[in-house]
């Protein structure tokens, strides 16, 4: 990350901070660009690509919807023990939960 904002205002750790923070939106743009080609349009008209553009949003919001709660589920399994011990650590896979 960087910065303009001096180190007396923003010292390192609280900079370190707010990159942290950043990291899942910036994921997230990555999976809507490179996943979900975002900015692969099928038209050329203005309000197609913008129809295009929210469709994308909506649904991949709906599919993190849905990751979201299978990885809630899971957690559940792993927490009342049905879940082997080499499993434990899995985490939901996004493009194969949402089959990109």
């Amino acid at each position: 990350m960087i910065t303009n904002v001096p180190a007396t205002l923003l010292p390192y750790k609280q900079a370190e901070a707010v990159y942290h923070l950043r990291w899942g939106v910036e994921t997230h743009y990555d999976i809507l660009k490179n996943d979900w080609e975002l900015e692969n349009f099928s038209g050329i008209r203005p309000e197609v690509i913008a129809q295009e553009h929210q469709a994308t949003v909506v649904i991949s919001n709906m599919a993190a919807l849905i990751e979201h709660e299978a990885q809630m589920r899971w957690e559940e399994r792993r927490a009342r023990g049905e879940v082997r011990r080499k499993h434990a650590n899995y985490k939901i896979n996004t493009s194969v939960a949402v089959g990109l």
